[in-house]
């Protein structure tokens, strides 16, 4: 069931800034556009957002938006985003709620907004009397010269005092020739505004994978480990099929965990079961709250470490909701020593990841999940990050998980690996083997728990066939 109540959960205010984000670019954009039309695209980022957030997260995305539109262009800049956001807003809502209804309901809220806002309009101009008195002037010079061009070009007299009428209207009568076109133009944004969002939220699934974070208690402390998954399973909303399924997992303080599959096999749902996420089947026992992003709690590295980079400096990113981290030393050991004044817009791919990592460990984290942070690096940064990981564990006890893809699609394999050397835990399940070149099995032979199999640190010997690369 969705939560309708409660402050913004992370992924709701991560989609705001993106939003806002992008709402306000193109507010900017637009306005240097000589193109009316251009601005229905402010709306329909908004749009996007609405068909699938709350209100409060539509809300954060146009506070966003408008303040960077008022340090770019001004209030008025500010009144066209708050309008487009609001025509986003009911276009969101109505593809939502109504589906194939939501144009009807587009049109029958656009009319009553467009009426409302005309009036605000004309009544501003019939407050602020010399605002309005220049505007209508400006109108008139402009309609005045184009009369001359007109007489020049031998235009007739009677043509010419058409003119001079309908100037006179106009200026007679300039609330009802604005309103009316404050109405038209808001009406016809609306419409232009979910013809376009149709056309791509057809052709578009990003909406169906969306999932609600569980509900964490504020006060309690953080206490991840030991983690038990136990026949766990998620079905995402709005699918028909599983995406993972007959989970049978337990972590334990100061393991190594490496979870291998190909591409859509569950690896990313699986973190985010042990980062949280509630099973739609099977249980997660654990004995406290996850904590996320708390001291001592859970911390997430993820495949693109931009989208975690929120410090203009080296530094300032570090100590980004830390009060006490000691920026020399975290960035000693990830290898970014003396760097603290370094712009992190100027950093590699690789020093990205490194400082991800370091942010991560700023809050000495029990749990600490890397969701194929190896994936956007070459092989030495991949063996540095894959180092840092390792003796970091060693220095602080606390459990890694390490998704890793493969070119097969097979089910999510975890592997586990001791702290301690000489520790060898018999496992239940079938070890990680390395993958021969025989065919797969057939359908029918299909191995329990979903393929989870785990391995403890131990000698080889001789005529038994080593384990996997990843698994050492």
């Amino acid at each position: 069931m969705t939560r309708t109540r409660g402050p913004l959960r992370p992924p709701e205010a991560a989609a705001a800034a993106v939003f806002g984000t992008l709402t306000a670019v193109l507010s900017v954009v637009t306005g240097l556009i000589p193109v009316g039309v251009a601005q229905v695209l402010v709306a329909l980022p908004v749009a996007f957002l609405a068909a699938t957030g709350r209100l409060r997260a539509i809300v954060a995305a146009t506070v966003a938006a408008g303040v960077v539109a008022l340090v770019a262009g001004g209030p008025f800049a500010v009144a066209a985003v708050v309008v487009l956001s609001g025509i986003g807003t009911l276009v969101g809502f109505a593809h939502r709620r109504w589906g194939h209804a939501a144009v009807f309901m587009v049109l029958a809220g656009s009319v009553p907004a467009g009426l409302l806002l005309a009036a605000a309009v004309c009544g501003l101009l019939l407050v602020f009397d010399r605002t309005r008195v220049l505007l209508l002037e400006a109108l008139e010079a402009s309609m005045r010269g184009t009369i001359r061009a007109f007489e020049a070009a031998g235009a007739g007299q009677q043509f010419v005092d058409t003119w001079d009428r309908t100037l006179e209207i106009m200026v007679r009568l300039w609330w009802v020739w604005i309103g009316g076109a404050v109405l038209v133009g808001t009406v016809g944004t609306a419409l232009l505004c979910f013809g376009i969002f149709r056309m791509v939220a057809l052709r578009s699934t990003w909406a169906t994978r969306s999932v609600d974070w569980p509900e964490q208690d504020p006060t309690a402390d953080p206490d991840p480990l030991p983690v038990a998954l136990r026949l766990a399973g998620y079905r995402y909303p709005g699918t028909d099929r599983d995406a993972l399924s007959d989970i049978d997992l337990t972590i334990d303080p100061g393991e190594f965990v490496a979870i291998v599959g190909g591409n859509g096999s569950g690896k990313s749902t699986l973190v985010r079961l042990l980062a949280g996420l509630e099973p739609t089947v099977g249980l997660v026992d654990r004995p406290g709250p996850v904590g996320p992003g708390r001291p001592g709690g859970t911390a997430m590295i993820l495949q693109h470490p931009e989208s975690q980079v929120l410090g203009r400096t080296v530094a300032e990113d570090l100590r980004w909701g830390i009060d006490d981290v000691d920026v020399e030393d975290l960035l000693a050991r990830v290898g970014l020593a003396g760097m603290e004044d370094r712009a992190t817009e100027d950093l590699s791919g690789g020093q990205l990841q490194r400082l991800a990592l370091a942010g991560a460990l700023a809050r000495r984290p029990a749990l600490l999940i890397a969701d194929e942070i190896t994936a956007m690096v070459d092989a030495d940064s991949r063996a540095d990050l894959i180092r840092l990981l390792t003796d970091d564990r060693g220095t602080v006890p606390r459990s890694c998980s390490s998704p890793t893809s493969t070119t097969r699609p097979a089910p999510p394999t975890a592997s586990c690996t001791s702290p301690t050397a000489g520790s060898s835990r018999r496992s239940r399940r079938r070890p990680c083997r390395r993958r021969s070149r025989r065919p797969p099995r057939p359908s029918h032979s299909r191995s329990s728990n979903y393929g989870m199999s785990r391995t403890s640190t131990r000698p080889e010997h001789p005529g038994r066939t080593p384990p996997c690369a990843r698994c050492r």
